[in-house]
Formats: C-alpha cells, sequence, structure tokens
C-alpha cells in the first residue's frame, strides 16, 4: 500500500508537471522549454544533493541512469511536442503506456504477467487505437491563449503526429524508468540527477546539429525552421516559470518513482507512476476545455483501464 501511494504521488507530480511543461511549449519552442526544465531539475538535485552531502556513487554504479538520460532527452522533446500540437487528453494516455517496457524487461529477466496484466495490456493497444482514429473534425484546441502568442496555440491539433510522437516518448520513458530503478539500488537519490546530465549533453548535441543545418539552409538560400515553427524561441517570464516548474516537479516525481519501487515491483509502480496521464486529462479539460469524439473518448477509457488492469495483476 505505502508504495502503491508513493507511486501515485509522482504520477501527481508528473502530471501537472507535464500540463506546465506543455503550455509553455504552446508558446515558445519546445526545445528551449525542454533545455531549461532539465537544466532547473539539474540544478536544484545537484544543490539538495549537496545540502545533503550525499557522495557521487561513481560512473559505474549511475551507469543505467546515465544511458536512460539519453532516453530521457529524446522521450521529453517528443512529448511536449506531441502535447503542443495534438489533443492532450489523446496524447497523455498513450505516453501512459511507458509502464509496459518494465513489465517487458520483467518478462526477459524470467517474470510472468498474470492473466489481468495480460488483458491490461491488450486494453492499452486497443485504446490507444481508438483514441488517435479521428472521423471528422470537431476535436479543436481551445482555451485562454496568452496576449500575443502566434496562432500555433489556436489551430487544430494534428493527432497523427502527435500519436507517433507520444509512441517514441513512451518508450523512451518506459526506458529510462528501468534505468534510474536499475542505478537506485546504489542511492535512491542520485539516479534523476545523474540521468540529466547525459539528457542536457544529448539535447546541446542536438540542438547543435541542428544549428548547424538551419545556418546552412539560410547560406543556400532555402528557408528558416522559423517558418515551419511559428513559436518564438525566445522566452517569456511565463514560459520560463512554466519550465522551471516542469523541472522542479518531474525530478521530485522521479525521486519518489525510486522510492516507490523500492518498496514494491518495479512493473507495478512504473504503471501506477504512468497515470500521470489521467491528472493531464483532466487539467487538459479543467483548463484548456478539451473536446473528444466519442470513440477518442471510449480510446482514452480503454487505455487507462488497461493501465489500471496491468497495476491491479
Amino acid at each position: 500500500m505505502t508504495a502503491a501511494i508513493i507511486a501515485l504521488s509522482a504520477s501527481l507530480a508528473w502530471g501537472i508537471g507535464d500540463m506546465a511543461a506543455a503550455l509553455a511549449s504552446r508558446r515558445c519552442r519546445t526545445w528551449s522549454v525542454v533545455f531549461v526544465s532539465q537544466i532547473a531539475g539539474f540544478v536544484i538535485g545537484l544543490s539538495v544533493l549537496y545540502l545533503l552531502d550525499r557522495p557521487f556513487p561513481g560512473w559505474r554504479a549511475e551507469a543505467p541512469a546515465l544511458l536512460g538520460g539519453v532516453a530521457l532527452a529524446i522521450g521529453m522533446v517528443a512529448y511536449f511536442e506531441a502535447l503542443a500540437v495534438g489533443t492532450m487528453s489523446v496524447v497523455a494516455p498513450i505516453a501512459a503506456t511507458c509502464g509496459a517496457v518494465p513489465v517487458v524487461f520483467g518478462l526477459v529477466a524470467g517474470e510472468r504477467p498474470s492473466a489481468i496484466q495480460a488483458l491490461g495490456m491488450l486494453l492499452v493497444f486497443v485504446g490507444v487505437g481508438f483514441a488517435v482514429y479521428q472521423r471528422g473534425s470537431t476535436a479543436t484546441i481551445v482555451g485562454t491563449v496568452e496576449v500575443g502568442a502566434p496562432a500555433h496555440d489556436a489551430r487544430r491539433p494534428r493527432n497523427t503526429l502527435a500519436a507517433g510522437l507520444a509512441v517514441v516518448a513512451a518508450i523512451c520513458f518506459g526506458l529510462i524508468l528501468v534505468g534510474i530503478a536499475a542505478a537506485a539500488k546504489h542511492d535512491p537519490l542520485w539516479p534523476p540527477v545523474a540521468a540529466r546530465i547525459t539528457s542536457l549533453a544529448t539535447l546541446a548535441t542536438i540542438a547543435a546539429l541542428n544549428g548547424l543545418r538551419s545556418i546552412r539552409r539560410r547560406e543556400a538560400g532555402g528557408s528558416g525552421t522559423e517558418r515551419l515553427d511559428p513559436r518564438p524561441s525566445r522566452m517569456s517570464a511565463g514560459v520560463w516559470a512554466g519550465a522551471v516548474s516542469a523541472g522542479a516537479l518531474h525530478l521530485t516525481a522521479a525521486v519518489l518513482f525510486i522510492l516507490a519501487a523500492e518498496r514494491g515491483f518495479l512493473s507495478l509502480v512504473a504503471v501506477l507512476s504512468s497515470l500521470s496521464a489521467v491528472v493531464v486529462v483532466g487539467l487538459a479539460h479543467l483548463l484548456l476545455h478539451e473536446r473528444l469524439e466519442k470513440q477518442q473518448l471510449a480510446g482514452v477509457i480503454l487505455a487507462l483501464a488497461g493501465a489500471s488492469a496491468i497495476a491491479a495483476g
């Protein structure tokens, strides 16, 4: 019971952080939001470790978390971009299937899912299919938009693109969950911070490569990325606040996840933590008044029911 409560607390922190980052990504380019949120999480985490006088366990001990940091960088960019361009109530449940990755690792290690877990995986698969299917054009992004924000915020969601990005995010998030759980055997507080070392390095490398490509494109007389993405690269005070808040909340959620994994089965804790989708869906309905088609709503319900079934098993 204690592990479940801690895992659900992690899902709450992750969900609120996801919403903060998603709203920021609708008013600024996703790369900027992710980079700032990761820096904020790293600085806050490193400061806490320093105050607690927790020595670094060593590079070998933190190797799983460091490898997971690469997946974290890719997953964060994919997820926040999906939330920014698609319907959040569709994107979040797809990303919530990240809990299936630790289950797969458990199978490789010799674990066998129960019948209800197998049923849960089937429900998740069917639910995702329904959630991403749109028969009409009624789904819209609505709600209050910051004055002066680009038209990107108000356009019709591109749920096909968003769904693909969400699947990438789900795989990456599942890998980071496995990585930080493995590294937590040496120290429960260092893995989320260590993961952000390679996460920031990966983001910086990709950003540098994108910058060089943009320069070459402009020198060749081609159009820059500004025409493809109308969101500004400069961050307003509100966007800064959202990105930093997301970084702090995601770091807190990762620590809570590790503490829960130490007290319960990894597969169970991972799926419970991934129910942050429920938080995102609820906030999207309350804050953005998102509407779903009937089959999409059914898909969301099936995906969440499947995640719950995996946890119950």
